[in-house]
Parts: structure tokens; C-alpha cells; sequence
């Protein structure tokens, strides 16, 4: 019986765990972008195998799937467990295991449906090569689907989305016209239909193969693309050169001359960041820092930057305004403030404000749980360190709130800036929301938590996507890494090295205008995926 079950595992459910397990080396640092044709090809042609199994076997084979790609993909949670949260190598692997095994459940519903769609269309009755293109066609739509599905249920993680890979090349690749157009999902969708058209060419040549093997033929066995094959291969190939044909399209302007911009990463020591007697110590370091590098249009300092509340920092931060003020600077920087709510508790909030002729203040809506937030709490909260990190009963922001503005004497013109602090960058729609009317995007953060981790660099490359679908640029300010100067085009202009303290001084040009993704948002690729679905289990009960 043993026996049978492992060898049951290793046919049906290993090549799931190994394909998960396997993509996330698509994303930064890795930047692997081929990877993915040839996985999902093999999971394309996995799918007549699929086809004939009952719901709870479709539901294990998305929990492998899912186990591997987030085991793999999300591996920096175990620093911030370990590191900061004072938990033993052997509890921090564990929880970390706890979480992508959680995280998992998102693949178990998405191939729930898959097996929902596969049993009403009936597909297990076709012929293989139709599995192949049907059930493929099924995957790439509720792929996407469930990508939108985890930006928002229990409160979001949409990490490591496929079409976030695009960046990794310096152009951001041939089908980069697609993301200011249709958005980050859009690119998933194409490129799980250059893996379908990869998977349905391998399906031929092994059943050609098979079918030399047979005497007399198979009956409609000449290896040959049937008509279906043919149609589906032309339009993936008009799609692919229509993101080639777009990627020229400037569907921003610039907006007024460059601006000169200098960003502050102080490199200190998480550890250190919020005990008392360093307080004065990481004050002066950023005044230091700060001291040579007035002349710049924009000054950046990183998120929570200061070790005090807004309320403590009074007068640190009027004379930081007076000097901005008087340089004719914009002065921008992360803190912490506080509110009182309309029953009268008191809120904290992470926050960011502009000071000198910059002005606004901006609190952070979408917080990280457990890190600014615990979920649970009277249940977690003293079970380990990791549930009492420093700053972790704050209150998100209202949901409208204005943009901060930038009034610069040196050029005349009055921008407005979105604010996105850390997390927030990852939300492709709620990014859309806050960047559709604004000329520049800052983006502030603290991946120290994440130590020597891929997260800080996953982090960063999924804020080149979020410039590519706005086509505004984003200056990017972190603690310790990695701090940047993103173009309107996704392509990272200039960096600061990670754990190391350094002013990265730069330029960037404002942008006006807005991309039809920015406008529309994620709804039309949705409502095609869904139509796609409907489409194919139709087309499928018919065949």
C-alpha cells in the first residue's frame, strides 16, 4: 500500500511540487524569464492525465503546486521570524512552512475550479490534443483569475505575479506594450498562452511519436497542427507583436524640465532603530547625510526614517522645513504619527510628509499583517517575539486622501506626488487608483526585515512593474537596499549598492497624463478571463 502511495506521489503530484518549486526563479535575483514557457508547457501537457481525476485530487495537485512556489518564492519570511523575532532556526522554519503551507490554499481553490470547469466541460472525454488546448486555455484564465484573487482575499499578498517577471529584461521585453494598456495581469495571461501554443507543439511531437509506434496509425495521427492549433497560434502571435507595436506608445508626457533628486539610505541596524539610546545618534545621521546634498530639487529620506513620533520630531522637522524652505527644496520623509479616532482611541499611523515646498501627509492604508498589525491578536500576541515586533498596532489611513504636492520656484511648476509605503507598491490596482492623476510616485520602505534575503529585490522588481503600467517614474527610498531611480519605462535608472550607507543623487522627469490601465484598471482582463472560461467549457460540451 505504501508502495502504491508513493509512486501514485511521485507520478501525479511530484511534477506539480517541482514546477512550483521551479518558477519562482522566473523573478529577481534570478531573472530566469524563459523559465516559465517550458514549465508550464509540461504542466500544459500533464493536463489529460489531470483531466480524468476526481476534485480532491485537483485540489492536492494545487496545494503541491502552490507549496513549492511560495516555499521557494517567499523564503525571506524565515529572516524576519529568526532575525527579529528572536525565534529558533528549527520555529522559524516551521512557522515559515506554516505560512506557505497556508498561502497554498490559494492554488488549492484555484484548481478547484479548474477541476469545476474540467468536469462540467467535459473534457476528460476529448481527445488529448483538445485536452491540451481546452484544458490549457482553462488554466491560463483561472491562473490569472486567482492572481487577482490573492491583491485582495484576507487582506492580499499579490506576490510573485507572473507578469512581474517582465522587467527583468532592460527593455522590459517584447510584450511590455501590454502592461500601461491592460496592466500586470494582462502580461500573466500572455505569457501562460506562449507557454499553451510551446505545450501544445511538445503534445504533437509525443504523440507523433506514439503513434509511429502503432500499426496500422492512429486514426487523425499525422503530428500535424489541426485548424484549432492553427488559430490559436496565430492569435498569440498577433498578441505578442501587438506588445511589441505598443511598447512605443508614449501614452504620458513629460511635465516640465528634469529634477534633480537625492535619496538617503542610512543603512541602520534594524536592531537598533528603535532602542532609546540611539536616538540621537540616527538623528544626527541623517542630518548628516543630509547636510550635502540641499542643492537638490527633491530630498528623500526612507520610511519610519525617524526613530520618533511626528509629535516628538516637532522641532527637528521645522527646521528641516525652514531649510528646505530656504534651498527651495522639497523635503519628503517616512514617520510615524498619530490620530484620534471619532470614539476617541488613539490611532498610530505610518506616514509620510513633505516639508519645504513640498507639503501633505499621507498615511499608509495597506498594512503588512504582523508586521504593523497582528492578526488575531489576543490570541498571538505574547506567544513569541515575532507576534510583539516594535510598531505592530498601527491603523491604516482613510481611503481618500489627497495626493502630496511639490511647488518648486526652479522650475515654476507645481507637481503632485503619490505616496506608496512599502507593501503598498505590491497592489497593481490600488496603485492605478493613487497614480492615474499624479506626475511622480515615491515609494518609501524598510526591507532590513527581510535581511540577505531575494525579498528586497523581489520588492524592488515588482516597483519597476508599477512604473511600466503607469509609465511614471518612481523614486524608491529604503533603509539599507534597495534604494532606486525607476523610469516611466521600468528600467532602473541608477542604485544604491545594499547595506551600505550612501546618498543616491539622480534625476527624474515628471509625467502628466494617465494609461488606459490606470483608467480602467484590472475589470477588462478580468471579464475576459472570465469570458474566456465560459467560452471554453461551452466550446468543450459541444466537441
Amino acid at each position: 500500500m505504501k508502495d502504491l502511495m508513493f509512486a501514485s506521489f511521485f507520478r501525479h503530484y511530484l511534477p506539480w511540487l517541482l514546477i512550483g518549486g521551479l518558477l519562482p526563479f522566473t523573478f529577481a535575483p534570478f531573472d530566469q524569464v524563459w523559465l516559465p514557457y517550458p514549465l508550464f508547457a509540461l504542466a500544459f501537457c500533464m493536463l489529460p492525465t489531470l483531466a480524468r481525476r476526481n476534485l480532491r485530487q485537483f485540489a492536492l495537485a494545487g496545494w503541491c503546486l502552490g507549496f513549492g512556489f511560495f516555499t521557494v518564492g517567499v523564503s525571506w519570511v524565515y529572516f524576519s521570524i529568526h532575525d527579529y523575532g528572536n525565534a529558533s532556526p528549527t520555529l522559524a522554519g516551521g512557522l515559515t512552512l506554516l505560512f506557505t503551507a497556508l498561502l497554498s490554499l490559494f492554488f488549492v481553490l484555484q484548481f478547484l475550479l479548474l477541476g469545476l470547469s474540467f468536469r462540467y466541460g467535459g473534457l476528460s472525454r476529448l481527445a488529448a490534443r483538445r485536452q491540451v488546448l481546452f484544458g490549457g486555455l482553462l488554466f491560463a484564465a483561472v491562473w490569472v483569475l486567482f492572481e487577482w484573487v490573492r491583491a485582495w482575499l484576507l487582506s492580499g499578498f499579490p506576490w510573485l505575479l507572473l507578469g512581474e517577471a517582465l522587467p527583468a529584461s532592460s527593455t522590459g521585453g517584447w510584450m511590455s506594450g501590454w502592461a500601461p494598456v491592460a496592466g500586470v495581469y494582462a502580461c500573466s495571461l500572455l505569457i501562460l498562452l506562449m507557454a499553451l501554443a510551446l505545450g501544445l507543439v511538445i503534445n504533437r511531437l509525443l504523440e507523433r511519436i506514439r503513434n509511429t509506434a502503432e500499426s496500422p496509425p492512429a486514426p487523425d495521427s499525422t503530428g500535424l497542427p489541426s485548424w484549432p492549433d492553427y488559430t490559436f497560434a496565430v492569435l498569440v502571435l498577433a498578441l505578442v507583436l501587438g506588445g511589441y507595436g505598443l511598447s512605443s506608445v508614449q501614452w504620458t508626457s513629460a511635465n516640465g524640465p528634469v529634477l534633480s533628486a537625492a535619496l538617503v539610505q542610512p543603512n541602520i541596524a534594524q536592531a537598533l532603530k528603535w532602542k532609546s539610546s540611539e536616538q540621537d545618534r540616527i538623528v544626527r545621521t541623517y542630518i548628516d547625510m543630509t547636510t550635502p546634498i540641499w542643492d537638490a530639487d527633491i530630498i528623500l529620506w526612507p520610511e519610519t526614517a525617524l526613530p520618533l513620533y511626528q509629535h516628538q520630531a516637532v522641532n527637528l522637522l521645522k527646521q528641516l522645513g525652514q531649510r528646505a524652505d530656504s534651498e527651495q527644496a522639497a523635503f519628503f520623509t517616512g514617520i510615524l504619527t498619530v490620530s484620534e479616532s471619532d470614539a476617541g482611541e488613539i490611532q498610530v499611523h505610518n506616514s509620510f510628509i513633505g516639508l519645504g515646498k513640498a507639503s501633505g501627509q499621507y498615511d499608509k492604508q495597506r498594512l503588512v499583517p504582523f508586521g504593523e498589525y497582528v492578526p488575531m491578536q489576543s490570541i498571538l500576541r505574547g506567544l513569541i517575539d515575532f507576534f510583539n515586533l516594535p510598531m505592530s498596532d498601527m491603523r491604516p489611513g482613510r481611503t481618500e486622501q489627497a495626493p502630496l504636492t511639490m511647488q518648486l520656484n526652479s522650475s515654476g511648476e507645481t507637481y503632485t506626488v503619490a505616496a506608496l509605503i512599502c507593501y503598498e507598491v505590491v497592489y497593481p490596482d490600488f496603485v492605478a487608483s493613487q497614480a492615474a492623476d499624479v506626475d511622480l510616485m515615491i515609494t518609501v520602505s524598510n526591507d532590513t526585515w527581510f535581511g540577505r534575503s531575494i525579498g528586497p529585490l523581489q520588492h524592488l522588481q515588482i516597483a519597476r512593474m508599477r512604473a511600466l503600467e503607469q509609465q511614471k517614474p518612481i523614486l524608491r527610498g529604503t533603509n539599507n537596499g534597495v534604494t532606486a531611480i525607476i523610469g516611466a519605462d521600468g528600467i532602473i535608472q541608477d542604485r544604491l549598492a545594499q547595506f551600505e550607507s550612501g546618498v543616491l543623487r539622480g534625476e527624474v522627469q515628471p509625467r502628466q497624463g494617465a494609461t488606459p490601465f490606470a483608467r480602467t484598471g484590472s475589470m477588462p482582463i478580468l471579464l475576459l478571463c472570465g469570458l474566456l472560461i465560459v467560452g471554453v467549457v461551452l466550446q468543450a460540451r459541444r466537441a
